[in-house]
């Protein structure tokens, strides 16, 4: 994809005077003459109840997933329950498409929080904290599960949604184990231009951005999308030593979530996915022959340790009565 640079040089100082201004409002936030970069409030209280008593149970999950999408006002024709993924849609102004998704696999051991309710919790608060706006883009937060199992859920949803709707979606942005430190990118597997708007974002909320890899047998649903040729991120909070996780799931459990570092990344990635709706809008326009031309590019966040683990396990979400779908299709 070939993204205009200047994206990340001459916008990035307006995103910056933004954060650094308005980060306190409890509202929808903006700066006149500038690229609007405006999303609605991540509450700290509304996500740490969002992760309290959470069930082990694949259903309950999936019912506990339904009403915190009701409670941010996405219900009726936008949510979409399938056996193997739950999706709530944000419809923008064009037919051009990002899919926000975490895997909803059941653990198997420990209350499986931070792998991956920490990801799946985040997906109603971030259409929440869009909403407030209108966007361009069209904004499908899914949870899918058999992440494991060859992205089940992940490529049912892409063969459900037809070619032509594939091909309008724009990128694909995956939340996996949030909230044990910091925000990292998963570098070696991120689309280039994805993860330096991610670079952007970061500078601009002060929010340090790590750069982690994964090495060996950790499954994430963004392979099933790489392999329709979509651009595909990956967000986690891994390092060496937490990701023990994988390989001792009753370690897995609330009292190792930091919940600062956890409020801090669901800010972060509300602001980057406004971004996205800016960014991406102008690749298309650029490739259009719209666009100005090419400035500087943003230093990236240093390499850190490359990670290895087990495959994550879980169950399939079963037997919850299917919402009717969007007119769209999404």
């Amino acid at each position: 994809m070939n993204a205009p640079r200047f994206l990340r040089g001459a916008l990035l100082l307006p995103l910056v005077a933004l954060i650094s201004t308005a980060c306190a409002a409890p509202s929808a936030m903006s700066v006149p003459d500038a690229l609007p970069i405006r999303v609605g409030p991540v509450e700290a209280a509304t996500l740490a109840a969002s992760l309290e008593d959470v069930p082990r149970d694949p259903v309950e999950r999936a019912s506990r997933l339904l009403e915190l999408f009701h409670a941010e006002g996405c219900r009726g024709e936008h949510v979409v329950v399938r056996p193997d993924s739950l999706r709530c849609t944000l419809y923008g102004e064009s037919d051009s498409v990002v899919v926000v998704a975490a895997n909803f696999d059941a653990p198997v051991r420990g209350d499986g929080l931070v792998d991956n309710w920490t990801g799946v919790a985040l997906l109603p608060a971030l259409y929440g904290a869009l909403k407030t706006e209108p966007r361009k883009h069209t904004y499908v937060f899914a949870a899918f599960s058999g992440t494991t199992r060859g992205q089940k859920g992940a490529r049912r949803f892409l063969r459900e949604i037809g070619d032509e709707n594939v091909a309008r979606v724009h990128a694909m942005v995956n939340l996996k184990g949030l909230g044990l430190d910091t925000p990292a990118v998963w570098r070696s597997e991120a689309d280039p231009e994805l993860r330096l708007d991610l670079v952007s974002v970061s500078r601009a909320t002060g929010v340090p951005l790590r750069a982690i890899d994964f090495t060996t047998n950790v499954a994430t649903d963004a392979k099933a999308f790489q392999n329709r040729h979509i651009p595909t991120v990956t967000i986690h909070s891994f390092d060496r030593e937490s990701t023990r996780i994988l390989e001792n799931r009753t370690l897995d459990r609330l009292e190792i979530i930091d919940m600062d570092a956890y409020h801090a990344t669901a800010r972060m990635l509300s602001f980057y996915l406004a971004y996205l709706d800016r960014t991406i809008s102008l690749r298309i326009s650029r490739r259009q022959g719209d666009a100005p031309p090419v400035a500087t590019r943003p230093t990236e966040p240093a390499p850190g340790d490359a990670l290895s683990g087990p495959e994550v396990t879980g169950l399939e979400a079963a037997g919850i009565p299917a919402a009717p779908d969007p007119a769209a299709g999404w």
